[in-house]
């Protein structure tokens, strides 16, 4: 059962990690553009929100895969799972 729980977390870690850093780069002009054609909802929102929203995702994805591989402080991973599900149902 660990294992599992273990290799969910890690998965969904670099999930949210991978997702997170694609946002961080919409500071580029060209890049901020492209995005607001593929994601209308953008055009509604300052560029700075977006991209906190994809250093928070980096951030998070990352601490879930630290906390799974040190195992420091698992009681915390409920949180960071619950700001992850936050994040989901917004967008």
């Amino acid at each position: 059962m660990k294992t599992t729980l273990w290799t969910v977390q890690v998965l969904w870690g670099v999930f949210f990690s991978i997702t997170g850093f694609g946002k961080i780069l919409w500071y580029k002009p060209a890049l901020w553009n492209q995005a607001l054609q593929e994601g209308p909802w953008l055009s509604a929102v300052p560029q700075d929100l977006p991209i906190f929203i994809g250093v928070s995702e980096f951030l998070g994805g990352v601490g879930l895969i630290l906390q799974a591989m040190t195992g420091v402080k698992p009681k915390l991973s409920p949180f960071g799972w619950l700001g992850f599900a936050h994040i989901g149902f917004q967008e």
